[in-house]
């Protein structure tokens, strides 16, 4: 079983990637624009 850290840590790198993504998304849509 995983550890709550462990969880967690995956989490936050998930949830940063998601945020790097939607923020390259944006930046392109403003650079295109």
């Amino acid at each position: 079983m995983q550890s709550a850290a462990e969880r967690f840590r995956v989490t936050k790198i998930m949830l940063s990637m998601r945020t790097l993504l939607i923020l390259t998304l944006v930046a392109k849509d403003s650079w295109l624009s």
